[in-house]
């Protein structure tokens, strides 16, 4: 696999995430049994967009599930983006 082919698949990858994280209070991910980095990947997408981990939930042989709250506090309206 080409390199422009391997990160043009991650963007669509990255794309689905911040597609779920469209505004509501809470959200629920199933990222399957997903490398280290892609777990990673999705936190930095996570709160870049304004969400905080509240759980991960051990799912067995399915993987994990992430759930994020949305952090509307004052401390992060005041933070720099």
């Amino acid at each position: 696999m080409t390199a422009a082919l391997s990160r043009e698949r991650s963007q669509v990858k990255d794309d689905e995430v911040r597609a779920r994280f469209d505004g509501r209070g809470r959200v629920e991910l199933i990222p399957g049994l997903s490398a280290a980095a892609k777990l990673g990947r999705i936190e930095d997408i996570a709160h870049a967009l304004g969400y905080q981990r509240l759980a991960i939930e051990n799912l067995g042989r399915a993987g994990t599930r992430l759930v994020y709250e949305r952090d509307d506090g004052p401390q992060r309206a005041a933070a720099p983006s």
